[in-house]
C-alpha cells in the first residue's frame, strides 16, 4: 500500500505492507503528474516504517522510480523501525538509483521525533545523527 502527499518540503511517500510492482508504478505515474505541475527542486520523506522487504521485481521499479527524480531532489529522509530487512534494501536500491548522497535513514524506533529530525534533514540540510544509523 502507498500514500503520496503534497508537503511543504516536496512530497511524503507512506509505503506499508508489501508494495507491489504495480503499486510503485501506480505512485511513480501520480508523482509525475505532481511533478509536471510543480517545477523545479523538492525534498521528499519516504515513510517505511510499516513496510515488508521488497520481491526482486519490486526492487527494480523502486529504483527506476528513484531515478526519475533523482536530478530534482535537494534532500530525502527515509523513516524504517528495526527492519534490517527492509533498511539494507533501501541502501542497495539509493546508490542504484545516485540518490544515496542526498539521503538520510531515519530510525524511528530510536526517536520519538522521527518526523522533526526528517524535515530538518529536508529543509535545512540538518544532520540528524552525528554517525547515520
Amino acid at each position: 500500500m502507498y500514500k503520496i502527499e503534497k508537503k511543504s518540503f516536496g512530497y511524503k511517500l507512506t509505503l506499508s505492507d508489501f508494495v507491489t510492482t504495480s503499486e510503485i508504478k501506480s505512485y511513480t505515474e501520480e508523482l509525475n503528474k505532481y511533478l509536471a505541475i510543480d517545477n523545479g527542486t523538492f525534498g521528499f520523506m519516504v515513510d517505511m516504517r510499516k513496510m515488508k522487504p521488497l520481491a526482486p521485481e519490486s526492487q527494480q521499479a523502486l529504483t527506476d522510480s528513484q531515478k526519475l527524480v533523482a536530478d530534482r531532489l535537494t534532500r530525502s529522509a527515509t523513516i524504517v523501525e528495526d527492519n534490517a530487512i527492509v533498511k539494507m534494501q533501501f541502501r542497495r536500491l539509493s546508490k542504484q538509483s545516485g540518490v544515496n548522497d542526498s539521503k538520510r535513514f531515519i530510525d524511528a524506533s530510536a526517536d520519538a521525533n522521527w518526523e522533526r529530525l526528517a524535515e530538518d534533514w529536508i529543509t535545512l540540510g540538518k544532520e540528524p545523527y552525528p554517525v547515520e544509523v
